[in-house]
């Protein structure tokens, strides 16, 4: 494999809970990495997902939402957030188009980042042109972030554009995982994730939110 003019990068995926972070990163690699359920801070850890090309090699990062920590789960969390909006290469922070003012924390976000921030406006799938084009003014006058795409990460309206855009920003380095990665998780902990997902989906309050899984063997 010829590395001359191979592009690897970190790509971080950012958000308010509940804005499709995780939706997103599973469209963008084409496969389930990381769950996704209706419940705010479905993810707690920074996963990274990797995806491979020929001449490519795409670090995305899924964020676990930003919050007001409270307790020390939940200042862990933020810490690696500002870590990983720090080291990447390109962010793109993610809106739910739905809502209707914008968040602190997003602005002072953008106010920090020095590299490329890109702004996706998701679910537009609930909007007309109208309503869509209003948005991005809005959000362009607000956030004046390096660019403005409205998407739907849960049906895929747009994501053609974001890759082109990702690829864009990707700097000459040769891989930073193995090509035959596909995350920088265990098969246990993804396991584990799935089992997770099926509990904060089937169960309310039988069971404590901050539920954790731990897997002790794997058999094939």
């Amino acid at each position: 494999m010829k590395l001359d003019n191979h592009r690897a990068g970190f790509v971080t995926i950012a958000g308010a809970p509940n804005a499709g972070k995780s939706t997103l990163v599973n469209a963008l690699l084409g496969r389930m990495l990381t769950i996704a359920t209706e419940k705010p801070q479905t993810t707690r850890k920074l996963i990274r997902g990797i995806d491979n090309g020929p001449q490519h090699q795409i670090v995305y990062i899924d964020m676990p939402g930003h919050l007001d920590p409270h307790y020390a789960l939940q200042r862990a969390m933020m810490q690696n957030v500002h870590h990983a909006l720090q080291e990447s290469d390109l962010v793109l922070w993610l809106v739910d188009g739905q809502k209707r003012s914008v968040d602190p924390f997003l602005m002072a976000e953008r106010k920090r980042q020095k590299g490329p921030f890109w702004l996706l406006i998701n679910k537009i799938d609930a909007f007309d042109e109208k309503k869509i084009r209003e948005k991005v003014a809005y959000f362009k006058e607000k956030i004046a972030p390096t660019g403005i795409l409205p998407i739907s990460a849960l049906h895929g309206t747009h994501l053609n554009v974001v890759k082109k855009m990702i690829h864009s920003y990707l700097p000459l380095h040769p891989p930073y995982y193995p090509k035959d990665a596909t995350s920088d998780q265990s098969l246990p902990f993804l396991t584990g994730e799935i089992i997770r997902k099926a509990i904060l989906t089937h169960y309310r309050e039988e069971v404590p939110y901050s539920v954790e899984v731990k897997i002790d063997a794997l058999e094939d």
